[in-house]
């Protein structure tokens, strides 16, 4: 876990755009060091141009309530080729909330029981936002 979060952080800091492979790995999440307005992040807040690919992340069962991913205004979020399982919010966007104005791109990837205390139990983009061949399953919000 130690690693994505510093290749985010590295990502964040440079000037190109970036990937991160996730090797196919599945990573447990069990905290949510990052922390705003809008909740808890297990993730660094994305503030560049990442795509994030080919692994799963999950919350663990025991662990507090948070999302794995939130994008802020500046950034342009892919994700493609990712599971992304029991992330819970309290706000919106139980895996993923983006608030850039950047379109946000999902690509063959799973959000499963993911919920969120507002609306967006997946997925809540405040921009923009392409979602192709993903499967949502089990997913719950009060407004979607």
């Amino acid at each position: 876990m130690a690693e994505l979060r510093q290749a985010i952080e590295c990502a964040n800091a440079n000037a190109t755009d970036d990937v991160i492979d996730l090797g196919g790995h599945t990573l447990v999440l069990t905290d949510a060091p990052y922390s705003n307005a809008h909740g808890d992040t297990a993730l660094p807040f994305i503030t560049s141009v990442l795509e994030l690919q080919n692994g799963q992340l999950e919350r663990d069962a025991g662990a507090p309530l948070f999302r794995f991913i939130f994008a802020a205004s500046a950034s342009t979020l892919t994700v493609r080729d990712m599971q992304l399982r029991g992330g819970s919010a309290d706000g919106e966007g139980g895996a993923i909330l983006s608030l850039s104005a950047s379109p946000m791109t999902v690509r063959a990837s799973v959000f499963e029981d993911n919920n969120a205390s507002t609306r967006g139990g997946a997925v809540s983009a405040q921009g923009p936002a392409f979602i192709v061949m993903s499967d949502f399953i089990g997913n719950a919000a009060p407004d979607g």
